[in-house]
């Protein structure tokens, strides 16, 4: 019998990954979008240069970014379903951090850009 669960244990075959909790997979794909969204506004900000930059970085990147912050709070509910035991707090942390942190530092690198009032 021994021998039997040896041989299974040993075998060539990948095994199977272990099933992922809700707050990782939430933790893994939510910087990405972030980084995008963040990274879209800078990119639109270095083509205008203008007042229009200036509203990307002041009012446009930080309501987008607490848009974001509220729409991935709008998860935890269903998270909470499938998982009794999900890390709320650790959520809305990374929920809302991530894109203060984004507002900052997209900010700073609209505000850093050679911008003209024309």
């Amino acid at each position: 019998m021994e021998s039997q669960h040896s041989d299974q244990l040993s075998s060539d075959e990948p095994q199977p990954d272990p099933p992922r909790s809700p707050y990782e997979v939430f933790a893994s794909r939510f910087p990405p979008i972030v980084l995008a969204l963040n990274g879209l506004i800078a990119f639109l900000a270095s083509n205008d240069r203008s007042w229009g930059a200036l509203g990307l970085a002041l009012f446009i990147g930080p309501i987008f970014n607490l848009a974001l912050g509220v729409a991935a709070c709008l998860l935890i509910p269903v998270s909470r379903q499938k998982d009794p035991a999900y890390p709320v707090f650790k959520h809305v942390l990374l929920a809302f951090g991530l894109p203060l942190i984004g507002t900052i530092l997209c900010g700073f690198a609209i505000l850093s850009m050679d911008l003209h009032g024309c």
